[in-house]
């Protein structure tokens, strides 16, 4: 009886803690953060952080204002100490941080990890330690799953591609919104009653691109992409179609960057495989990023596989690709 007894409370035991486990993925994919206190100390501080740390370990910050015409990231140090010192808000402490590491990473594959990326990062610091992908404690990314969250905020796309050809943006695909479509080849003539060379003027007065030292435009090139500002939903465009006649609309944004400026149709086809005869194979690669990874992956092995060892040449494009970390792990 005695065992019986304690063979229910183990099991309740185990109930418990299971729920538990629960409980606490639940929390996680909730997204269940809350606001850090800073002082202005500690804002000045991680600014300054950020400086020592792009000169211990970033090759490529001296070598951007000799040869890149980059601003000096040291000389800018104190005005971004100031201004992180005086900012209200978190939000506008993160736009000061952003605006400077932008320019700390402006060569390399320097940038603000997003959520999905600290999500892999906590998951492999769990299970293996420092011997994972990072050496940082796994505890320690629910603080910068805060900061993720607030750094998407201020970026928005389009529902569509645009594409820009000179000083012009046209509609990469066609796109239809409450019964009412706009043609792809439609030209954007304005965004909130400015012309589109005006818009993105207005862009780095207004949003987080006026704390960015530096060239602000490959931010804004695919002209849709900053978040104006709290309860913002989306921009009013005046478009010419491609029949020359004009149409206004209201494009509704979507959370988050996202350069849909380069290839029209990305999303139905990130990676083509293709023999250009038996001894040379073709392999394109638009972007890397992880929701593509192992599709890709499993798409380019097949390839390979079906050559059976006949490529003598193998041409591997990466082409405008906005980031080729893990190029090598895709294609081995």
């Amino acid at each position: 009886m005695k065992n019986e007894n304690c063979n229910i409370w183990k099991k309740r035991n185990a109930q418990l803690i299971a729920v538990f486990a629960v409980m606490l993925v639940l929390f996680a994919s909730g997204g269940c953060v809350f606001p850090p206190r800073l002082t202005a100390e500690d804002r000045r501080s991680d600014v300054e952080f950020l400086a020592r740390w792009a000169k211990d370990y970033h090759p490529c910050v001296e070598v951007n204002s000799k040869v890149a015409g980059l601003p000096d990231y040291e000389k800018l140090l104190p005005r971004y100490m100031d201004l992180a010192e005086q900012a209200q808000t978190n939000e506008e402490f993160l736009q000061v941080v952003w605006g400077y590491f932008t320019l700390i990473g402006a060569s390399g594959h320097g940038y603000l990890l997003p959520e999905n990326m600290l999500l892999t990062y906590m998951e492999d610091s769990w299970r293996r330690g420092t011997k994972g992908l990072s050496d940082i404690p796994w505890s320690r990314f629910w603080e910068a799953r805060y900061w993720a969250k607030l750094h998407k905020k201020a970026f928005a796309h389009a529902p569509f591609p645009i594409i820009r050809e000179g000083e012009d943006y046209f509609t990469g695909e066609d796109w239809c919104y409450w019964g009412k479509c706009i043609p792809e080849g439609s030209q954007i003539v304005t965004v909130n009653g400015m012309p589109c060379l005006e818009y993105k003027d207005y862009l780095k007065r207004e949003t987080a691109l006026r704390y960015v030292a530096g060239d602000a435009d490959r931010y804004n090139e695919p002209l849709l992409v900053m978040n104006e500002g709290p309860g913002f939903r989306g921009w009013d465009v005046s478009f010419r179609l491609p029949d020359g006649s004009e149409c206004d609309r209201f494009v509704p944004r979507r959370e988050g960057y996202k350069d849909t400026s380069r290839f029209m149709n990305w999303r139905k086809e990130n990676c083509k495989c293709v023999e250009l005869s038996n001894e040379v194979g073709y392999v394109r690669i638009k972007l890397m990023i992880d929701e593509y990874s192992e599709s890709d992956r499993n798409k380019i092995r097949r390839f390979l596989e079906k050559s059976q060892g006949r490529y003598k040449k193998l041409i591997i494009d990466l082409r405008h690709n906005v980031g080729v970390q893990g190029s090598i792990q895709m294609i081995t």
